[in-house]
């Protein structure tokens, strides 16, 4: 158990109001607006003026939304049913990696793809998604999650629990191409069946701090266990990546972490009970902040880096999911401070 200590006034007292957000469409999807899934929203950086968010991208087929779609959905008490599932998260490049970006935070206009498909010779291609990139020394690398395609048919084991893996890829522009890095992933789940994180590790996020890159990720050992931060501490963004010996460090479905106040401040959003802001000033122990009532798959604007005069974090991007259909969509959180 961490020890509890004292936090910034800002993470005691913040709450979260949602709004909606546009984003223009590429010519190339107009008219598919109902088919559009988009998820998992990075971190949002401040470039020149403009912001710029990474996210999961995809089109559902037509045949996901006929009336026999929706009520296997409905039996199954699932926003995606299996075959949805095994067709678009355990085949390649049926998702894809996309950009948008922004003067105001509001109106978002879709830049499109910024990794290319993988190749047939490819392993990171299956299920691509959950990108967050960090930018330093004018290179931007990007970190998302990938299913193992040798890892399919594994014994023992079902379309749910296929393997995740953090893959690395670089561009020197955040609208990419962004190439992979290496022959294999730049972190990978536990090969011991007790770690929490031995059957998947998901939704990057990396900050810089105490002169280290630490590399944020959710865990888990089974569908049925709960989600829990782990990190991964290496001297380079690029690894390698030393798995901490704690781990895992807090509750939580997405790591959501940024620089504050000479520490890192997080969101922490496992439903039910442990959705709240927490703060670590060693970036490894880290205590409870205030509640937030509701929360998805966030990715935080700090464009301060790290704002020794306190200023919070304003805003960010998360997803939900109900006012469209069956699947996801992303809209804004905005931070109130009393």
């Amino acid at each position: 158990m961490n020890k509890e200590i004292d936090i910034p006034k800002e993470l005691t007292t913040a709450k979260i109001e949602f709004e909606l957000i546009n984003i223009k469409l590429l010519p190339e999807y107009e008219g598919k607006e109902q088919s559009i899934v988009r998820l998992d929203a990075s971190s949002i950086r401040l470039i020149d003026g403009v912001y710029y968010m990474w996210y999961t991208f995809c089109v559902l087929e037509d045949r996901f939304f006929t009336d026999e779609a929706k009520e296997r959905d409905r039996q199954a008490g699932k926003i995606w049913f299996t075959e949805q599932w095994e067709h678009y998260w355990l085949r390649p490049n049926n998702t894809k990696l996309f950009c948008a970006t922004s003067t105001d935070g509001v109106n978002w206009e879709e830049k499109g793809q910024v990794m290319p498909d993988a190749q047939d010779a490819d392993f990171w291609g299956p299920g691509k998604h959950g990108p967050e990139v960090f930018i330093e020394n004018g290179k931007c690398h990007m970190y998302f999650t990938f299913h193992m395609q040798f890892e399919y048919d594994r014994p023992g084991t079902d379309m749910y629990s296929n393997r995740k893996h953090i893959g690395l890829a670089v561009s020197d522009s955040p609208l990419g191409p962004f190439e992979y890095v290496g022959d294999k992933p730049v972190v990978a789940t536990s090969e011991d069946p007790d770690d929490h994180d031995s059957m998947l590790i998901d939704d990057a996020v990396v900050v810089k701090h105490g002169g280290k890159y630490l590399l944020y990720v959710k865990g888990a050992s089974s569908m049925q266990s709960k989600r829990a931060i782990g990190v991964y501490i290496a001297d380079s963004p690029e690894g390698p990546f030393k798995r901490y010996e704690n781990n895992p460090i807090f509750v939580g479905h997405t790591g959501c972490v940024w620089n504050y106040m000479g520490g890192v401040a997080a969101i922490s959003d496992q439903k039910p009970d442990d959705i709240c802001f927490r703060f670590s000033y060693d970036g490894l122990n880290f205590s409870r902040g205030a509640d937030i009532d509701s929360i998805s798959d966030p990715g935080i604007c700090n464009v301060k880096g790290d704002p020794a005069d306190g200023e919070f974090p304003k805003w960010g991007i998360s997803q939900d999911y109900g006012i469209k259909g069956v699947y996801s969509y992303l809209k804004r959180f905005n931070i109130k401070l009393k």
